[in-house]
């Protein structure tokens, strides 16, 4: 996992001089989130299937490749003091769970099927996945932070409708079985800043805590 002395020196670089010299206020918000990153090639698969869907609709904010990510919880903007407490968090909800595996399968939408909003890639995976995500929200809300409360549906966000004209082609577009690269192991967790720039958000690792620590210390204390 990454050192809280390296974490400092990132929220250190954050909060620094700005381009211009002039003193960032240290005080100012992080916006934060918890998420699983992916491997390059199942962010490619998911690059190729948004083509496919851009030639059948428009007004779409596609999500770039490299930005890809399965969210596990949002946590809004949080002062950087808070992001030590937050890093202890995802340690704990980390090292409870063993590495496993998951799938990119099918794609969907949240929205009415006349007016969807959110187009997404779908993810299948075992009880662990489901697990990590209980552990960690429990966590975060510890601390005070709240997280999202309805059911935890796994999903790696493709685009955001910002218009959906009538006559368009709805749900027949997505692809429902088609897997998208192999299969995915995972070992680590991330928190990760995002920057809003007018070219889009940027996203930065500035924490990541490996899964199944906890169960390895465990199993050489019994050996």
């Amino acid at each position: 996992m990454t050192s809280l002395r390296s974490l400092s020196k990132r929220i250190d670089m954050n909060t620094g001089p700005t381009q211009s010299g002039h003193p960032r206020d240290e005080t100012l918000p992080l916006r934060l989130f918890v998420a699983i990153l992916l491997p390059d090639d199942v962010r490619a698969a998911l690059d190729r299937v948004q083509v496919r869907l851009r030639n059948a609709m428009d007004s779409v904010a596609w999500v770039c490749a490299g930005n890809m990510h399965l969210s596990l919880a949002f946590l809004g903007e949080q002062p950087p003091a808070r992001a030590y407490g937050i890093t202890a968090v995802l340690d704990r909800a980390a090292s409870s769970v063993s590495p496993f595996s998951l799938r990119v399968r099918g794609t969907g939408f949240f929205g009415r099927p006349d007016a969807p909003r959110v187009i997404w890639a779908g993810v299948e995976a075992d009880e662990d996945l489901a697990v990590l995500h209980s552990n960690l929200t429990v966590g975060l809300r510890s601390l005070g932070i709240p997280v999202e409360t309805r059911p935890f549906h796994p999903h790696i966000t493709l685009g955001r409708i910002k218009r959906w004209r009538p006559g368009s082609r709805g749900s027949d577009v997505f692809p429902k079985e088609e897997t998208f690269g192999g299969a995915v192991t995972v070992t680590s967790i991330h928190l990760m800043k995002s920057t809003l720039d007018p070219g889009g958000a940027i996203y930065e690792s500035l924490h990541e805590s490996r899964l199944g620590l906890h169960r390895a210390e465990d199993s050489h204390a019994q050996a």
